[in-house]
């Protein structure tokens, strides 16, 4: 007796639109744009296509929206699995962090994505890595009244701004926010508390 082997089919991805108009997120982990090319702002979401990635340092995919804001054309750098976990599960709480569940950082899939406080972070991702020595800052959020510990990095990826900027807002004699930061709405203190020595517990 012949055994028919089984039809493999392929899921239908499923589409949802971002809170920026003309970016659509696919649960396959990717980033589409609606825009069309030349047409000025005009959207065509019967013709999307993906958007190319860069790599930061730490090895996560980052991504550059174009779009209008208060009649003004803005230009702006998100991480992507950042903008996957807002668009499918809302904006993420203060003091937490997206996390990749399997720990693969180009795996953006909305299901391999969660929330970790920055603490259940640093614990999981300490329990796989030796990082040396690492900075911890202290982090006093004007905007929503919050104060936590956290690295460069993690702070990096809350606030959608470069680790040299936060360096920099840390190494001014105020501590404070300024320039593009500020007006971008990020009102934070940051100030070096102390270096760390983590455990290699692989």
């Amino acid at each position: 007796k012949t055994i028919e082997k089984p039809i493999l089919i392929k899921p239908i991805t499923f589409l949802k639109e971002s809170k920026i108009k003309g970016y659509i997120c696919s649960d396959e982990g990717d980033v589409y744009s609606a825009k069309i090319k030349g047409g000025q702002g005009k959207l065509d979401y019967n013709n999307l296509h993906k958007l190319r990635y860069k790599t930061d340092k730490d090895g996560y995919y980052e991504i550059c929206l174009s779009y209008i804001e208060d009649d003004k054309q803005v230009r702006k750098h998100l991480k992507v699995h950042r903008f996957i976990y807002e668009t499918f599960y809302g904006p993420v709480d203060d003091g937490y962090t997206v996390d990749h569940i399997n720990n693969k950082k180009r795996d953006n899939c909305p299901d391999n994505l969660q929330q970790l406080s920055l603490l259940e972070n640093s614990t999981k991702r300490d329990t796989r890595h030796h990082f040396g020595n690492q900075v911890i800052y202290k982090v006093q959020d004007y905007n929503t009244g919050t104060t936590f510990l956290a690295t460069a990095r993690e702070v990096s990826d809350i606030y959608n701004i470069s680790r040299e900027k936060v360096r920099s807002i840390s190494n001014r004699i105020d501590n404070k926010s300024y320039g593009k930061v500020l007006k971008n709405g990020i009102n934070i203190k940051v100030e070096s508390v102390e270096d760390i020595q983590t455990i290699d517990n692989c």
